[in-house]
């Protein structure tokens, strides 16, 4: 489906969010795409007084012509009594974050647009209205009634994640057979059907040092994750491992893989972001409809000393949707 028309999530109003969006009036002018806001007209507003932005902002019509240099709102209500604090979270938004969540879905499900993109929201706020909230990744698998899989790339390295956002203390309680298997099957399906990958190859971590050393250092990859992998094989998927996470990396195990799936969230994540943060888009795998984020967060201290936030990590992810998008 193409050209993409993008519906782009504002994320914490008191945090970056706001002016990375407000950024999109001049970044969608070089983009085959509309490009429409979900957020707080209200608190926008607020943003590009306080940076000085003088961006025009208006009301978002599908069925209008959209002029260069202009950021076009979906105006979410429920937010006009705030006064933004720059850099310090408001728990009274909690209501309005999670319902920017469920908007985003509907619009999503009822096919209004056909990309989703997330601008950072803070778990800690949703999660003080909605106590299963962990993510994005989460929350949509579970309106989507769907298994999905978190994925980070860059233009070089795709890595994939078994568990998220998790302690790390049940990381080895909540890896099973079946778990892996459902990943490496999303991950297959996924690499064929959005990034047109025939035969993808993918590549396994361990959990523990050296991936257990034969049981020495712990017995999930011979009794968990190589059950898995070997499955995933009969069924047809070239997958390959586990091998030791201080290993994979190498050139000589990425030059013949397509991704990269780990058993954690901090497992794989540093490797990527010590080489791309900025420049690294999130996928989520395994839902109806094509969602990508940002790689950061909030960042409440450049919020807080209205600096100008650095958009690129939106801008690649924008620019990743549309290009799934064009295999959809």
């Amino acid at each position: 489906m193409s050209p993409s028309t993008i519906l782009v999530t504002m994320g914490e109003p008191m945090g970056i969010g706001p002016q990375l969006c407000l950024s999109l009036a001049s970044f969608k002018n070089n983009q085959p795409a509309d490009i429409c806001v979900l957020g707080s007209m209200h608190i926008l507003k607020q943003w590009n007084e306080v940076l000085g932005l003088n961006i025009p902002i208006q009301p978002w019509k599908a069925d209008i012509k959209k002029a260069a240099g202009v950021l076009y709102v979906e105006n979410l209500a429920g937010l006009e009594t705030i006064s933004i604090t720059p850099g310090k979270p408001q728990l009274n938004t909690a209501p309005w974050q999670h319902s920017l969540l469920t908007k985003s879905a509907q619009l999503m499900k009822d096919k209004t647009f056909n990309v989703l993109v997330n601008a950072p929201i803070d778990k800690f706020v949703v999660h003080s209205y909605d106590p299963t909230f962990k993510g994005h990744t989460e929350w949509y698998g579970s309106y989507f009634d769907c298994d999905t899989v978190m994925l980070l790339e860059d233009d070089q390295l795709r890595i994939a994640l078994t568990t998220t956002h998790i302690p790390l203390s049940h990381v080895a309680n909540s890896i099973t057979i079946d778990s892996i298997y459902r990943t490496l099957t999303i991950l297959h399906t996924s690499m064929q059907h959005l990034y047109g990958l025939a035969n993808p190859r993918i590549i396994v971590c361990g959990l523990n040092p050296h991936a257990g050393e034969f049981g020495l250092l712990g017995t999930e990859e011979q009794n968990i994750i190589i059950p898995a992998i070997t499955s995933a094989r009969d069924n047809g998927i070239l997958v390959q491992g586990p091998y030791s996470a201080d290993s994979i990396f190498q050139n000589k195990y990425l030059s013949r893989s397509d991704v990269v799936l780990t058993m954690y969230h901090d497992q794989g994540l540093p490797v990527l972001k010590s080489r791309s943060f900025g420049l690294i888009a999130n996928v989520t795998l395994g839902l109806p409809i094509i969602r990508t984020s940002v790689d950061h967060g909030t960042a409440y201290d450049l919020a807080s000393r209205l600096e100008l936030a650095n958009p690129e990590s939106l801008h690649y992810a924008i620019r990743k949707a549309i290009r799934l998008n064009t295999n959809y």
